[in-house]
């Protein structure tokens, strides 16, 4: 793309050019959702999206650590945006990549939790097993920098995850549980995507 895109994002971004997305102003085209060969498709005359600095919602990637989601979810309230969690909207028949494409295609920001909920190693191998996030949710952080922007997901930590190779390098919001600090650098994350949010919030 020749416009400093990080190689990695760049390298996912044109899978998904070439699976039938397309570009336009650095961000994914959609239009009416079709299927291929089994595949999920967006066709090349695709209408331009809705302008993402006019809404309110805020899509919300979790895995299993229930507790981080709904301190999340009222934090995304307190700041007066709209929280968007896939489990809770309406399949309308919809396979999962149809409805998780549907759903967040017009979200302001992104927030995927990253918690300890699977462990994992390379095969062949006898050393201890690494905390890993769930699959889905890797899968759908990497969907979300190509459908929105990199710049509007912000990735929050709980634990000691061990990330893929290709994720290394991308900072983390990190959580614990002594502190709500991390709904300030939330925030900081929010308001440099153009997100509009009151300093009386927090």
């Amino acid at each position: 793309m020749g416009d400093g895109t990080d190689p990695q994002v760049e390298g996912f971004i044109q899978s998904l050019q070439n699976d039938g997305w397309t570009i336009a102003s650095g961000r994914l085209e959609r239009g009416q959702l079709s299927k291929q060969n089994g595949e999920v498709r967006i066709p090349e005359h695709s209408r331009v999206r809705s302008d993402l600095n006019t809404s309110r919602r805020v899509f919300i990637v979790h895995g299993r650590d229930n507790t981080l989601k709904n301190h999340v979810t009222r934090a995304v309230h307190e700041f007066r945006y709209e929280p968007c969690i896939l489990g809770s909207t309406p399949n309308r028949g919809q396979t999962v990549i149809e409805k998780l494409a549907a759903e967040a295609q017009d979200a302001a920001f992104a927030i995927v939790l990253l918690t300890p909920d699977d462990e994992g190693r390379l095969a062949g191998e006898t050393g201890k097993l690494e905390a890993r996030a769930r699959q889905n949710v890797i899968f759908e952080w990497g969907f979300l920098i190509g459908l929105i922007g990199r710049n509007r997901v912000a990735a929050m930590s709980r634990g000691d995850v061990d990330l893929p190779s290709n994720l290394l390098g991308i900072a983390c919001i990190k959580v614990t549980d002594d502190s709500d600090g991390w709904k300030m650098r939330l925030v900081r994350e929010m308001r440099a995507a153009g997100l509009d949010i009151d300093s009386d919030v927090l």
